[in-house]
């Protein structure tokens, strides 16, 4: 992986690109979403059930609070 491709990654991933300062609710939405692909994949592959209470509530904690912050953030504006 070269430098420009990990330094894309990684404002991605860390960087939040109003304040260009470090967001770690960017960083746990953004790992959370591809969390939630990943275990999808994964269980509709194996055939899996899938326990909607824990997919509810990881996704509320996890992913919410970063989508209701940009939510809120608009609505001011």
């Amino acid at each position: 992986m070269n430098k420009t491709m990990l330094k894309a990654l990684t404002n991605f991933i860390f960087i939040d690109q109003k304040t260009d300062s470090i967001s770690h609710t960017k960083a746990f939405s953004v790992l959370g979403y591809g969390m939630l692909c990943v275990a999808f994949v994964y269980h509709t592959y194996t055939k899996q059930p899938i326990d909607i209470n824990l997919w509810t509530v990881f996704c509320v904690t996890v992913i919410g609070n970063r989508s209701i912050s940009k939510i809120i953030a608009k609505k001011k504006e």
